[in-house]
């Protein structure tokens, strides 16, 4: 027992003084008791309740008539006697606690006043008629928190598990369910039944290409190993090159896909010159939307290349928050997961699609079309629910700790004021405070050098906190340590948090795995039907801006010199409804409609969806009421986030499918076979977008991320001064003109 309290008491240190308090067992009782006075032993106090007679081991320390006299009267006390020893509660001596009636005895909220601390909240007790020892536990309980031992049975935290939920927008995944392994298995089947070879070019068409089939293999490959420059990075300082290189390269691919389309165009007009109409309005539709976009970024800029800039720092910051929210190896393990299972669904997806033009029924086709872009949909926003959740968890737990900041400087502020108004007690106190330093560096000079330079961080606390970690965080130092550096480092120095702190922290780290069950049980409705209607959503969306964006731009060239009545502006504030006219009835209901959608099908509600398990409709609707209401929106319709994942799927899809087009034709060429280029046209263009979908379902993470930093900025504006203030104040600064 008494190498125990050594131990122990080598762990701890003087907080006023920053020396060591009883170092450690190198030194003998001899020479360590002129550093320290050492304890006296413990003594062996029996203690009695109805159920069961056991002992325990106390200190020798002061009675609690002394403490109660301290605390009821302190000012009668010396400051030296509160400056120096922070407030414990003391027990009695073994003859007192057997002439005290036992702590059953005492009432509940007597103890509970007694014994709170101001370093964690009072527990709440719990009453089981079928436990036989519950009183005895009771015992246990009260006592382990009087002797300071953080392994107690406490009650309900904000933190600990939630209530059991029911899963959200069922419908949406039986129809799921049901739904796309009908329109996915039902066009092979069918062909499979009903074969008819007699147009050439179907036939050669549903050929299994091995030139295509390479190509949706390498885009496996390209996916693998941009999840691994994204999502692989060190957190913290460590994984700020990776990021910031990671960032420069998305932006690198946005000219790329410009010329990559521009030579799809040339190829396809030089390799199959008789298939040029109507394939090549594909790459030109997207070659188009990407010169307008880039000339709107050029336009609509307050700096030349600010939105571009923004966009880095934005993704480095991201990528950031993820690695120190759920962990880059767990995470990128997962995210590898999910896209080869992306990979084999758009293999079923291409057999199926093929079937159904195999078959020349254009419901087929449809039924095709439909079944692969949801299935596909839903995989990617499986990511999406994973990378929201995590993002929406950082950003909780820094909007806790910034509170908790707030307050400890309240109560400095107020602490500081009290002792400016008593000046007696200050000159007191900083009387006392010099004697205490003349002691310590008297005991400085005595002591060894070897205690006298030693960092206190070296003397860790022997209580472990069990039970608090998960599965994937004795892996991930295992990885550090391997690698020679710990990558994942925590927003705040555990050393310097209190052990509420440490156990809230670490307990908000929710893991990946928690994640994935929750997406795969209860929200699992909520991403099939965001994987369906989320992206038509966001299209809807943008040409809605577009057209309002042409609409202002149009009325303020026209009324421009003009003052008309209240100004040049009234005409422009009138609504549109006054102009008579049914067809101005009809798009006013259409825009009505649209913006409907829009506000009820958001992808950005995926936040919610994973933060408070909401059915997708209300979140989608939650968070549009939440960014009205904090003048985010403006913030979101200058994103790129979007644009750029479309830019990096497009130019490495394009790369691949350039190549393997040459192939293709080569082999036709060579083989003297009666394939026409329409054929050819046709693998080439869906092997570009299903090589595109999985590139995509890569980027899905970081553009969810992206919408989720927007969101919660908008519910917790102050948890990004700290960690990220410049992009704190960029965001301030854009919410706040836009509501001005």
């Amino acid at each position: 027992m008494m190498d125990q309290d050594q131990s122990q008491s080598s762990q701890s240190y003087d907080a006023e003084n920053s020396v060591p308090f009883f170092a450690d067992m190198t030194l003998d009782l001899a020479e360590a008791h002129d550093i320290a006075e050492t304890p006296e032993p413990m003594q062996r106090t029996i203690l009695q309740t109805p159920q069961q007679t056991h002992s325990k081991d106390f200190p020798n320390l002061p009675s609690l008539d002394e403490y109660n006299t301290i605390v009821s009267n302190p000012t009668d006390a010396s400051a030296d006697s509160i400056a120096a020893t922070p407030q414990r509660i003391f027990i009695q001596p073994s003859s007192s606690l057997t002439s005290k009636p036992s702590p059953m005895q005492l009432d509940t909220q007597e103890v509970r006043a007694t014994t709170s601390s101001p370093s964690f909240p009072p527990p709440t007790q719990y009453h089981n008629p079928q436990d036989d020892n519950i009183e005895s536990s009771f015992v246990d309980r009260d006592m382990g928190r009087l002797s300071a031992n953080p392994r107690v049975v406490r009650g309900p935290r904000s933190t600990q598990r939630r209530r059991r939920q029911w899963p959200k927008d069922v419908s949406w995944a039986m129809s799921f369910v049901i739904v796309v392994p009908i329109t996915l298995l039902f066009p092979i089947w069918f062909a499979a039944k009903n074969t008819d070879a007699d147009a050439v070019w179907i036939a050669t068409a549903t050929s299994p290409r091995l030139a295509t089939l390479h190509t949706i293999f390498w885009g496996l490959g390209v996916a693998i190993l941009l999840s691994r420059l994204l999502y692989r990075t060190a957190g913290g300082g460590d994984g700020d090159d990776a990021r910031h290189f990671a960032s420069q390269l998305l932006l690198a691919s946005a000219p790329i896909s410009v010329s990559v389309f521009i030579m799809l165009i040339v190829a396809i007009k030089v390799l199959t010159p008789h298939a040029f109409w109507p394939y090549a309005i594909i790459p030109a539709w997207y070659l188009a939307r990407d010169l307008y976009l880039f000339r709107r970024w050029k336009m609509t800029a307050t700096t030349p290349g600010g939105r571009q800039a923004f966009f880095q720092a934005l993704t480095c910051m991201t990528l950031d928050i993820l690695s120190r929210s759920l962990r880059r190896n767990p995470l990128w393990r997962m995210i590898v997961g999910v896209v080869l299972v992306q990979f084999l669904v758009i293999l079923l997806w291409r057999m199926s699609l093929l079937s159904a033009i195999q078959s020349q029924s254009p419901i087929w086709i449809l039924m095709a079309l439909m079944g692969g872009k949801w299935a596909t949909g839903t995989v990617a926003r499986f990511l999406s629910l994973i990378a929201c959740g995590g993002i929406s968890n950082w950003f909780a737990e820094q909007s806790s700790l910034v509170e908790e900041m707030n307050q400890m400087q309240q109560k400095k502020g107020a602490s500081n004021r009290g002792l400016r108004d008593e000046d007696e007690e200050m000159i007191e106190f900083t009387g006392i405070t010099s004697t205490n330093t003349d002691a310590s560096n008297d005991n400085s000079v005595d002591m060894p050098e070897a205690y006298r330079t030693v960092d206190a961080s070296a003397y860790k606390s022997v209580l472990q906190n069990e039970g608090m970690e998960d599965d994937d965080f004795e892996d991930e130092i295992l990885e550090d340590e391997e690698d020679g550096r710990f990558g994942v480092r925590p927003t705040v120095d555990f050393p310097t948090m209190s052990a509420r702190q440490q156990r809230r922290t670490r307990h908000s780290r929710t893991t990946v795995k928690q994640f994935m069950m929750a997406g795969l049980s209860v929200n699992f409705g909520s991403i099939a039907k965001c994987g369906l209607l989320g992206g038509l959503a966001q299209l809807v969306w943008s040409q809605i801006r577009k057209i309002d964006h042409a609409r202002a731009a149009f009325r303020r060239g026209s009324m421009q010199g003009m003052d008309i009545g209240g100004g040049p502006d009234d005409r422009f504030s009138r609504p549109a409804s006054s102009v008579p006219g049914v067809f101005n009835k009809i798009m006013l209901q259409i825009n009505f409609l649209a913006r409907e959608f829009v506000r009820n099908h958001s992808d950005m509600a995926m936040s919610y969806v994973a933060d408070y398990q909401l059915s997708y409709t209300r979140a989608a609707q939650d968070v549009a009421l939440l960014l009205d209401e904090a003048g985010v929106e403006p913030i979101i319709h200058d994103d790129i986030s979007t644009h750029m994942s479309a830019c990096v799927g497009g130019s490495v899809s394009g790369l691949i499918v350039l190549f393997t087009g040459a192939v293709l034709t080569h082999q036709r060429n060579r083989n003297a076979s009666h394939a026409p280029d329409s054929a050819i046209v046709l693998d080439m263009l869906m092997a570009f977008y299903f090589c595109y979908t999985l590139i995509f379902t890569v980027m899905e993470p970081l553009r969810a991320s992206i919408k989720a930093v927007y969101v919660c900025f908008a519910q917790h504006p102050d948890s990004l001064s700290q960690a990220f203030p410049l992009i704190f104040h960029r965001l301030t600064r854009m919410s706040q003109s836009n509501l001005s």
